[in-house]
């Protein structure tokens, strides 16, 4: 049956145009797929690097990450406050920097576009810090961005969870990263946070060399 040229020309262009969608799907899968396995690599890598711990200037860490990120920190119109004393750590110095500087990209992505960002870089005094070990130093990085709801809470050092998967890119392992890198420290991190008023990441790490 010999079809009109009008319909001939509308069947070919729905064809062309399915063929176009589906190609567009399998590339966005195959990206997809590629960067969880990529992914995968970068957890499994960070179980094995062999660290050369030193003690650490948190302070010189702190601000060689604002200033790396002073780009997206100005576009968000944001402000960084790093505590003028903070104590140094004993760490890998590259695997800390890493640490850090996830914890206060973070909190750039994630602040609140209906008010100005604010966040801040500090550590706990032993006397007022959870962790009951004086072997350890408690660092925070706390904002005032959209917060996390409790439901979340106990997800968010698992890897491949994205609670604000349309604010910022990534495959969501950052957080199960650092943890991972922190634990190998001997150290701890947690969170507390209120949905719509901003979060704080505690990190604990070594603050001397082990007694050998």
């Amino acid at each position: 049956l010999a079809l009109p040229e009008p319909d001939r020309q509308r069947l070919r262009t729905l064809v062309e145009e399915d063929i176009h969608t589906s190609l567009r799907f399998i590339q966005n899968a195959v990206t997809r797929s590629a960067g969880i396995i990529d992914a995968m690599l970068r957890l499994s890598r960070a179980g094995r690097v062999e660290y050369q711990p030193v003690m650490l200037d948190m302070h010189a860490i702190a601000s060689r990450i604002v200033a790396a990120m002073s780009g997206s920190i100005r576009a968000k119109s944001a402000r960084v406050d790093i505590e003028a004393n903070l104590p140094p750590a004993y760490g890998d110095p590259t695997s800390v920097e890493q640490v850090l500087g996830n914890l206060v990209g973070n909190a750039v992505n994630y602040l609140d576009p209906s008010r100005p960002g604010h966040i801040s870089i500090g550590h706990v005094p032993q006397a007022e810090s959870v962790v009951a070990a004086p072997s350890l130093v408690t660092y925070f990085v706390r904002d005032n961005g959209l917060g996390i709801p409790a439901a979340y809470m106990d997800k968010m050092f698992i890897a491949f969870q994205r609670l604000h998967g349309n604010v910022a890119k990534g495959e969501g392992i950052g957080l199960a990263l650092v943890k991972r890198v922190v634990e190998r420290h001997g150290g701890r991190i947690w969170v507390e946070s209120v949905e719509g008023q901003g979060s704080c990441f505690y990190v604990a790490l070594p603050a001397r060399p082990p007694v050998s």
